[in-house]
Order: C-alpha cells, then sequence, then structure tokens
C-alpha cells in the first residue's frame, strides 16, 4: 500500500450527482484517490433523491431547494431574483461548507472543484482564499458550447419570452463569474481540445482529460442475441444537439428493403420518460414503430449488460453551426468502447468526438445516409454469422480512456500545488 499520499485532505466540491450516471467522472476520481491513500471529504447539491451507489468516503449534501409544490416554484422564482443579484447560491454553498469545517475542526491541503457551467467553482474559489489552499477546477460543460437553454430543468420556462430575456442576463453574468472563479484556479482541466483551447484564452493553466469508462466495470462479452438490436442508453437534450435523423432514415430505408432486417431488428431506447413520445412520433413519422422499443432509465449495474447485448450502440451528437455545439464528448461513447461495442455516432461532430473514434477504431462517425446504411449492413451480416458483433478497437487507444488512468492524470496535477 501506497503511504506517500496518506496525509493528504481534499475538499471536494461538485455540482448536483444525478441521476442516471451519477457523475461518473467525480466517483472515479474520489474511488482512485481513497485507493492512493488520501483522505476526502465531498460537498454536493442535495439531489432530492439519495445516492444510490457504493462509496467508501463521506458525501454531504446542500440542500438549496427547500420547499415542495406551489411553494417551491415560488421560492425558484426569489432565488433565481437572488442569484442575478449576489450569486446566492455560490454564497451559501461556500458558508455552509466553511461552518462544517470548522465545526468537525477540519484542515485540508488542497480543494477539487467539478462543475456544469457555473456551479460551484465561485465557492471553490473563494473557500480557497478563506482556507489559503490551492485549488483544482474542472469544469466538464461550458456555456459558449451551445446556444440555447438545452440543459436547463425547467424547460417549459423557456418559451416565456420574459424567462427568455432573464435567462440570457443570467447566462451572461454567470459567464463573468465563471471567468472570473477560473482565473484563481491554480490547476485547470475540461473535457476536450475544444474546450481546453476555449479555457486557455481564461486560464493558460489548462489541461485536458477526457471523459472516459470505469474499467473495473465496462469490459468487452461476447453475448448471443435472438435480435440485431440498436439500442441507445441516456439522456436526450433536443435536435440540435443530437441529431438523429440519420439513423431513421437509413432504418426506414433498409427495412423496406430488406424484409430479413425486419425480421430480427429491435430499436431500443433507454431514457427519460419525458423523451418516449419524442421518440415515437419519429418512429411512426419513419414507418418503423413495430421495430421501436421505449424504456426508462436501468440502475448503473446493468448498463455494462446492455452494452454487451447491443449490436450496435448508437451515440447522438450534431454537426456544429456558428452556436455550436462543440466539444460534446458524451460518457455513453466511451462506456461502449470500453465494452468494445460498435459505435454508430449520428450525426458526426466532425470534431472532437469524431476524431477520437476514428483514432480508437470505434466504429462510424456518419455524415451521410449511405454511409449509416452500409455500417448498419455490415454488422447485421456479423450478426447473422455469430450471433453477436465485434469491433476491433485500438486497445493502447482504448486503454487511455479509462477513468483510472485519467484518474491518475488528476493525482498528477494535485501532486503539483
Amino acid at each position: 500500500m501506497r503511504t506517500v499520499a496518506t496525509h493528504k485532505r481534499i475538499l471536494i466540491l461538485s455540482d448536483e450527482i444525478g441521476r442516471p450516471a451519477y457523475s461518473p467522472r467525480l466517483r472515479s476520481l474520489c474511488d482512485v484517490l481513497v485507493a492512493e491513500g488520501y483522505h476526502i471529504v465531498v460537498f454536493t447539491e442535495f439531489n432530492g433523491q439519495g445516492l444510490d451507489f457504493e462509496h467508501y468516503y463521506p458525501i454531504k449534501s446542500f440542500e438549496y431547494y427547500k420547499y415542495s409544490g406551489i411553494m417551491r416554484h415560488i421560492e425558484w422564482a426569489l432565488k433565481f431574483i437572488f442569484n442575478l443579484i449576489i450569486d446566492h447560491k455560490n454564497r451559501s454553498f461556500a458558508k455552509h461548507i466553511l461552518s462544517d469545517c470548522r465545526s468537525e475542526k477540519s484542515e485540508f491541503d488542497a480543494i477539487v472543484c467539478t462543475g456544469f457551467h457555473t456551479f460551484p467553482h465561485p465557492a471553490a474559489a473563494w473557500l480557497a482564499k478563506q482556507l489559503n489552499i490551492p485549488f483544482l477546477c474542472d469544469i466538464r460543460d461550458l456555456a459558449e458550447q451551445i446556444g440555447g437553454s438545452h440543459y436547463q430543468k425547467h424547460q417549459s420556462a423557456q418559451r416565456n419570452p420574459i424567462y427568455l430575456a432573464a435567462n440570457q442576463l443570467y447566462r451572461n453574468i454567470n459567464i463573468k463569474r465563471r471567468n472570473n472563479a477560473l482565473k484563481q484556479a491554480h490547476v485547470l482541466t475540461t473535457v476536450s481540445p475544444w474546450h481546453q483551447q476555449f479555457l486557455k484564452q481564461i486560464n493558460p493553466s489548462t489541461s485536458l482529460i477526457y471523459n472516459g469508462y470505469d474499467a473495473n466495470l465496462y469490459r468487452p462479452e461476447h453475448i448471443q442475441t435472438k435480435q440485431f438490436i440498436i439500442r441507445y442508453i441516456g439522456r436526450l437534450y433536443g435536435e440540435e444537439m443530437q441529431n438523429p435523423t440519420l439513423v431513421f432514415e437509413a432504418l426506414a430505408e433498409l427495412t423496406q428493403n430488406h424484409n430479413d432486417l425486419s425480421k430480427y431488428l429491435s430499436f431500443e431506447w433507454y431514457t427519460a420518460t419525458t423523451s418516449h413520445d419524442e421518440i415515437l412520433k419519429l418512429a411512426k413519422k419513419y414507418h418503423i414503430e413495430q421495430l421501436t422499443h421505449v424504456y426508462n432509465y436501468v440502475p448503473l449495474n446493468n448498463v455494462p449488460s446492455l452494452l454487451n447485448t447491443s449490436s450496435v450502440v448508437l451515440v447522438l451528437t450534431n454537426k456544429p453551426t456558428k452556436n455550436g455545439p462543440f466539444g460534446v464528448m458524451t460518457t455513453k461513447f466511451f462506456e461502449a468502447l470500453g465494452c468494445e461495442r460498435p459505435v454508430l455516432c449520428v450525426q458526426s461532430d466532425k470534431g472532437c468526438l469524431a476524431q477520437v473514434i476514428q483514432q480508437t477504431n470505434a466504429g462510424l462517425a456518419g455524415e451521410n445516409i449511405e454511409q449509416v446504411k452500409t455500417f448498419i449492413l455490415k454488422k447485421y451480416s456479423e450478426w447473422k454469422q455469430m450471433g453477436y458483433t465485434t469491433q476491433e478497437v485500438n486497445l493502447s487507444a482504448k486503454n487511455s480512456f479509462s477513468r483510472q488512468a485519467e484518474a491518475q492524470q488528476f493525482i498528477q496535477l494535485l501532486s503539483q500545488l
């Protein structure tokens, strides 16, 4: 057992650890830090449901929204205004953590902050000053990578013009707050080459650590299936970010011209129930509704089995316009890579993800319907012969994307602080 790090205490701040994935980037880092002898404490925003995964370190929840029913809407509106004026959420989170540290008489050597857009990076910067310790900031998404409000939870409010104007103001204010915090970070990490180049303009000490797969969970297995299964697993964010048109068009043509494929194809979606109607409408539009099946999210432990019984794993992106999307490196791609399943990525982003798919030989980043049809037919032919499909990925490239290898990159950076 390593002893060099046993005295190192890391305070970790995170945004909400939510379903279905429960922040795999954060969890893998925490697991490796604990294994390496670090003492860590994680503070995160309460997700309203609890944390349904195994962990060997304390996770302390900060409940920012405390009410339910009609009071929840009133509370959300009031706090939206407070956050426009004084960054109430980050201030409250930071004070909550500082109070806990003082009551527990906890001391830390460094702060690691990981977040989505702005929260909780300003809280981490303020705490680093108060505790006089360095901090590493990991940022997974940027407001600038896509126009609009695709990540907002309150989707229905986006149709309200007053909300849209307020949201744009809120976005601009938060970008300024985020940048001020990122400038103070001793080390900055992010998830794609596009993000790295963008963030280097704010903080030159920006390193690239991709998203990845947990090598302990996502391993290849050859499992015969009675159907040829094209399967999507994960959240849907809307057509501007994820355009599935190519795969629907390809399957519409293929099933019309290949009765054999229609007999065996199962087109499956494991996603939030709020997206089910939209998927079924698309399936009806392209006359493949009888072959399309929608399911809710499954527990994390079931995902490797779902991947390994997939004949083709569908990954959704879109080609960028001047407003994005840029640098989207979805975790589900890396998990399919870990299981060495054939990946069909549509529509190709012609950027970071397409490059990694080519580098690892993970499958196809489809740009047109003929490419997609050819790829599906090739994998269907393979399935007919063996009852399963394979993908001869570049193993050395694949291994570099394991969460364990990437956690070591974090530890290397931490050791420099």
